[in-house]
């Protein structure tokens, strides 16, 4: 009898979107502002820093402030330097942001 492989996955591709980070907010007792500073990072890691933050300080403020400036020192999430130093968005060329006055 041949061997057949087994394709092992990771989960590395489950990532956090806005759906999961508001059910995440209500269950670490953070506002949902503060969460989705975790958009698009593994669930898994998502999950492991807001337990840190939960098990570490009390106040709700000052660990929604934590998890988003630990998304912020990394890059990571809403903060990943790929989407902040992208240029602004145009249509056929035109910034919207030149339009205003139009």
């Amino acid at each position: 009898m041949a061997e057949q492989s087994v394709a092992r996955t990771g989960t590395r591709h489950h990532r956090a979107d806005r759906r999961f980070l508001d059910m995440f907010a209500d269950d670490f007792g953070i506002r949902a502002f503060y969460s989705y500073a975790l958009e698009g990072i593994p669930k898994k890691q998502a999950i492991a820093v807001a337990q840190w933050a939960a098990d570490h300080i009390a106040d709700e403020e000052e660990r929604g402030e934590a998890i988003q400036a630990w998304a912020k020192k990394r890059g990571v999430g809403r903060y990943d330097r790929r989407l902040i130093d992208e240029p602004a968005p145009t249509y056929d060329g035109v910034n919207p942001d030149d339009l205003q006055g139009v």
